[in-house]
């Protein structure tokens, strides 16, 4: 039996400023009362068996959110939402593609006509009928992602080829972002495999999309598993993080020197994929006299790496000194007893099998992979929680222990969200339980943030309206001595979904001279002189 949670998504459903929680696989919201109090209630009247990716966004253009999934048919659905936030009426199928695994939805306007386009990565598990993905480094042998372009009233059609993103559609995607990277006022995309690491795709602000990885990104490779956003260094340029699998076993080897003579390709890619997670400060570059957004690990990245077998993760300024701080959970399979898996790949199957299904492998490693799937042993188990403090971008430290949040079990989807308003950021965290292949369960972790300290904040909800969604918007914030930024973006994390509010930590500063918003139309607002410790409401 496995019983499925996620997707775990986070979003304002009825206006009120305060934030649901969403369960997809259980068809389950929990309604926000305010000051902690929630209320169970089925998500859909009509639910569909869905897969653990979804997004809550408006895509038909009437100012509600709506939610898209994919259903046991493998077809993109949509479920309109009324007015109050509900969804009352039986979905719809919204697009032609079928799909084998999705596992990353991301929603943006692309080609700037005014509505809500979807990119939706999917993934592709190792060892299935004995094939393995090839090469570990740079795999492009899975199932294929699909661009879906909204014809303004949640009906989709394919056009990833057509967009110049069918080269590396293969790849086993397991988060993704339309995001401004560049800072020219259009979504371009990035997204995070597993087996590979980070693609990014620059957009012409027509929808056209150009592969720019190896331009800007100076080390794109990991195991990759999720992301987040957010300006680190407080340098006023957005920067990624990205999580993935660390190995010991991996550097170990490494070091050694060991490995056989005849595969020196994965020899020599071994110490970059098993590195772990990677911090990418945005730069401003000067190449030929035109300056170019680039991407560069930070010179202290070793500090934050190694945090295990990583999946979700959120930034949060859980202190409110205004910088933002990440918090990661880990695990992979801890079983009943320490024994490692991770030897047994990295000595043996790294080395095995190509992208092919290969039926004696498949009896090979059914033989090896038995005790991890009858939960006898464990792969990267036992990990603990990580919430790395933000010391001004010149480097972190690990609070998860002293703010007892250094949890051991197996962490899927992450998210944060101020879910009852006192100005201090809450965390969300999803369990993974395996007793053996066949029996998982998933439990969901709220995490109250009860922190005190002296402190100042201000945040910002945007909302929905037939003018336009707050997806894709920007925000700053203006106060003595400081300016912060910050973005409205999907896909994010693992299995998860972030809502349309954004907070700022002001540290001593006791007064804001403006909050600037700009949502994805170019249409932009100001606040000026708003008052501080509260929420502002915006729409476009």
């Amino acid at each position: 039996m496995v019983k499925r949670l996620m997707p775990l998504l986070v979003y304002d459903l009825n206006g009120d400023g305060l934030s649901e929680i969403v369960l997809g696989g259980l068809n389950r919201i929990y309604w926000n009362e305010g000051a902690g109090k929630f209320r169970q209630a089925p998500l859909a009247e009509y639910p569909v068996e869905m897969f653990d990716a979804a997004i809550l966004a408006d895509f038909t253009g009437d100012g509600h959110v709506d939610l898209v999934c994919v259903s046991e048919d493998r077809y993109p659905r949509i479920f309109e939402g009324g007015q109050d936030g509900k969804f009352l009426q039986p979905s719809r199928r919204c697009a032609r593609s079928q799909l084998e695994l999705p596992k990353s939805f991301t929603a943006g306007d692309i080609d700037g006509d005014g509505d809500l386009d979807l990119w939706i990565g999917q993934y592709k598990f190792p060892y299935v009928e004995g094939s393995m993905p090839t090469p570990f480094y740079d795999a492009n042998d899975g199932f294929p992602s699909v661009l879906l372009v909204n014809d303004g009233k949640g009906n989709f059609l394919d056009k990833t080829d057509a967009a110049g993103l069918s080269k590396k559609r293969n790849r086993r995607t397991f988060s993704s972002s339309l995001v401004d990277l560049d800072d020219d006022r259009d979504l371009d995309l990035i997204t995070v495999n597993d087996f590979c690491g980070f693609d990014v795709y620059a957009n012409d602000g027509q929808g056209k999309f150009t592969d720019v990885t190896d331009q800007i990104v100076d080390q794109k490779h990991l195991f990759g598993m999720g992301h987040c956003f957010a300006d680190f260094d407080g340098d006023g340029l957005l920067d990624i993080y990205g999580i993935g699998m660390s190995s010991t076993t991996a550097r170990r080897l490494d070091h050694m020197k060991l490995g056989p003579a005849d595969r020196a390709d994965i020899n020599a890619k071994r110490s970059a994929m098993g590195y772990g997670n990677r911090l990418m400060f945005g730069r401003e570059n000067t190449i030929d006299r035109r300056k170019q957004r680039v991407y560069r690990q930070a010179a202290f990245n070793d500090q934050l790496c190694r945090t295990g077998w990583s999946w979700g993760t959120t930034a949060i300024d859980f202190d409110n000194d205004g910088d933002k701080d990440i918090f990661v959970t880990n695990g992979h399979s801890s079983g009943r007893s320490a024994r490692d898996y991770c030897t047994r790949y990295w000595c043996h199957d790294v080395y095995t099998g190509t992208s092919q299904a290969n039926r004696e492998l498949l009896s090979l490693f059914g033989d090896s992979l038995r005790d991890l799937h009858r939960g006898e042993i464990s792969w990267n188990g036992f990990e603990h929680d990580v919430l790395w403090m933000n010391d001004r971008g010149r480097g972190f430290a690990d609070a998860a222990f002293p703010l007892g949040i250094a949890f051991e079990f197996d962490g899927r989807a992450a998210a944060s969200d101020d879910l009852d308003l006192d100005g201090r950021p809450d965390l969300l965290v999803v369990e993974h339980s395996a007793v053996d292949r066949q029996t998982v369960t998933y439990r969901l972790h709220v995490l109250r943030n009860r922190l005190e300290t002296s402190n100042n904040w201000i945040g910002v909800q945007l909302g929905e309206s037939p003018a336009g969604s707050p997806i894709g918007a920007r925000v700053a914030v203006t106060y003595p001595g400081g300016r912060q930024i910050a973005r409205v973006v999907t896909g994010d994390s693992f299995s998860s979904q972030h809502a349309a509010t954004v907070h700022f930590g002001l540290g001593a500063a006791t007064r804001v001279e403006a909050i600037d918003i700009e949502w994805a139309s170019g249409k932009k607002r100001r606040l000026e002189g708003p008052t501080i410790r509260r929420y502002m409401r915006a729409t476009p």
